[in-house]
């Protein structure tokens, strides 16, 4: 078993939770909460289906040699890749979203140290993005530190790890802040294709595990999408009994699912 870092008395996580997102109600390893995106994965993603077929569809376009003739082995080799595209390219996307996560934190923290929001020149002067990989994304949050600047009064956290003893469930919130209006809000980051209502009850379940700890109450979300293509968007949610139900719906048929045992054959 790795070496588990306590956060709390009842929240330990791995020493290399960057690269392990497991969390743990023991010093031991052997109590595993719960993570707040496997109790989204119950949710059906249709658009899914199509994206992939679209991805195999298109590589088999890109290398197939009309007139050409195949050998069986290397159709098979086309086949076997093209099967496999989506998750290649969702890896890569998934890369991508954690250099962004990275800056953004990063950004983040130095508000949180300096307790002001900082600005993008400000931001470079203070070392932030200081070598040329670093500088090469800088465009790419610019647009979330200029959000922040008109929008933010404080940022609360970063990339924090929260838990529930009573929902045995855990999970990281990307930020927490105070916005000019007065609002607590949990913040979430996406760097996909779009803003999807799964955000939505992923922070519906981190408000209510950050409440649980001790916090403030919430009185919604902010889902901040920073596209790998340049695109920004944002959304805010205002709390309601409406998205609670429906992530504890989620919730319910996961834990019956866990109890299912499939027939044998």
């Amino acid at each position: 078993m790795k070496t588990l870092v306590k956060l709390q008395d009842d929240l330990y996580i791995p020493e290399d939770f960057a690269e392990d997102h497991r969390y743990f109600a023991d010093a031991e390893g052997k109590k595993k909460y719960t993570g707040i995106t496997t109790i989204l994965g119950t949710l059906a993603k249709p658009m899914l289906i199509p994206w992939a077929a679209r991805m195999a569809s298109e590589y088999v376009a890109s290398v197939w040699e009309a007139g050409r003739a195949y050998t069986a082995e290397e159709i098979a080799t086309i086949v076997e890749t093209a099967k496999g595209k989506h998750k290649k390219d969702k890896e890569k996307a998934g890369e991508h979203g954690t250099s962004q996560h990275a800056l953004c934190e990063e950004y983040i923290k130095l508000c949180i140290q300096a307790k002001s929001l900082i600005g993008i020149g400000d931001a470079m002067l203070a070392g932030l993005w200081t070598n040329n990989d670093k500088s090469a994304r800088m465009s790419l949050i610019a647009p979330f530190i200029m959000w922040a600047v008109e929008n933010v009064k404080e940022f609360l956290f970063a990339e924090r790890p929260v838990h529930s003893k009573s929902l045995f469930l855990a999970g990281t919130i990307d930020f927490g802040a105070v916005m000019k209006d007065g609002k607590r809000r949990i913040g979430d980051l996406k760097t996909g294709s779009g803003i999807y209502y799964e955000a939505i009850l992923q922070c519906e379940a981190y408000q209510l595990l950050a409440e649980e700890e001790g916090d403030t109450k919430y009185d919604g979300s902010v889902i901040v999408r920073l596209g790998k293509d340049g695109t920004f968007q944002t959304q805010e949610r205002e709390r309601g009994e409406i998205d609670e139900d429906a992530f504890f719906g989620l919730l319910k048929a996961y834990r019956g699912s866990q109890t299912f045992i499939k027939p044998k054959k």
